[in-house]
């Protein structure tokens, strides 16, 4: 959706570029964020331009314990030390602002793991290392790659055992982050209907992105609206104020990119594959009544078309046996369309809509043990229109 593919194609990797995260921290050991998956993707761009390792890297400006080490008096890090801060090549700098230690991962507090998730979609490797020492592409391994994934990470922990985010926290990681070249800055975080504050300190930390090269990422904020706790206790603008939308704390700052979230144009779903190369996409609900997912079929299998809406005289003269049933929504409960079926003998049941949209089956009082799911009305026409070929 963002047209990372074409960038990729262009030769951009992000490589030499440092991200700077301020949020949850990061987990350090993660298969996406390992220096040897890095480094295989640095000798794979070496070959590619055909210049030696060496070579390579000479052109690299990779953040390191050498360059951390000889700005550490002027971070916000006092008496502590350089080696510390450094992890390794993918993770060059990491530090706990909100608990004032080197803790930066997710196994001392209860704050999630945002800052991976974060991290993760900005920076993950292209590589993955396996057991065996050769590496596997993340996309075909994972499913996840990040938009810069030769990219160096700056883990800046402000949530932590001691709660956060605090603003004086977020400043200081902030001023550290433009100290160590940062090329962006990343803080998906922020308070709801956000004002700019005027203070001088504040101000003038974020008017200093403007003196620099950094382009500093804000998550404009998915939560609230203008007319959220109004005297009208509705939550909701009046209708001569349409407008309810509502920018966060600090994504409203001076020199800053507000980013807002958007859904994609295409979501990757499990999906049945006809015979004649049709895929019909599906929704799984059974599995949050504790019954078999639909995943656990596997092989080719008939379907058989019910009429009406699955009663059980429906399936009077139909042979169902090692058979999927596919039967409307409507009439009867869907626990009573799923045990219908499976009484005549069928091994899973579809659910097609009678009207347009998706939909969730709640099939708490369903009594048989057979994969239940639900399909588009869309897709049932389409099967039925095809059902002589």
């Amino acid at each position: 959706m963002t047209g990372t593919v074409n960038v990729w194609q262009s030769g951009y990797t992000g490589a030499g570029s440092r991200v700077a995260v301020i949020d949850t921290g990061i987990d350090t050991d993660h298969q996406s964020f390992s220096p040897k998956g890095l480094a295989h993707a640095f000798a794979l761009n070496a070959e590619a331009e055909g210049k030696t390792i060496e070579e390579y890297y000479a052109e690299l400006d990779l953040l390191d314990l050498e360059e951390i080490a000889s700005k550490l008096e002027f971070l916000n890090v006092q008496g502590l030390k350089a080696d510390r801060l450094y992890y390794n090549e993918k993770i060059p700098f990491g530090y706990n602002y909100i608990d004032r230690n080197y803790k930066v991962t997710h196994d001392y507090d209860e704050q999630g793991e945002h800052g991976s998730h974060v991290e993760g979609i900005a920076a993950a490797n292209a590589w993955i290392p396996m057991r065996d020492g050769t590496f596997a592409e993340a996309l075909e391994y994972t499913n996840v790659k990040g938009q810069a994934p030769d990219a160096q990470i700056i883990s800046m922990k402000v949530f932590g055992a001691n709660g956060g985010a605090y603003t004086e926290d977020i400043l200081a990681a902030l001023e550290d982050a433009l100290l160590l070249g940062a090329d962006v800055v990343n803080m998906s975080l922020g308070s709801p209907a956000g004002f700019t504050n005027t203070a001088d300190v504040i101000m003038a930390i974020y008017n200093r992105v403007a003196e620099t090269n950094t382009v500093l990422s804000v998550s404009a904020g998915n939560n609230y609206t203008a007319g959220y706790s109004n005297n009208w206790g509705t939550d909701k603008n009046l209708t001569a104020n349409p407008d309810n939308a509502v920018i966060g704390q600090p994504a409203v700052y001076n020199n800053v990119m507000s980013v807002a979230s958007v859904e994609n144009l295409a979501v990757q779903r499990e999906y049945i594959l006809v015979s004649n190369g049709y895929r019909m996409c599906y929704n799984d609900t059974s599995v949050n009544y504790a019954r078999p997912a639909s995943t656990s079929m596997t092989g080719e299998y008939d379907f058989v078309f019910v009429p009406n809406y699955g009663a059980p005289e429906d399936y009077e003269g139909l042979d169902l046996t090692g058979k999927i049933a596919m039967v409307s929504r409507g009439d009867i409960s869907f626990f009573e369309k799923v045990d219908n079926a499976a009484a005549a003998g069928a091994i899973a049941c579809i659910v097609y809509n009678n009207t347009d949209g998706e939909f969730g089956m709640d099939l708490t009082d369903c009594e048989s043990d057979i994969p239940a799911i639900s399909i588009l009305l869309a897709d049932y026409s389409y099967l039925y229109a095809a059902k002589e070929e």
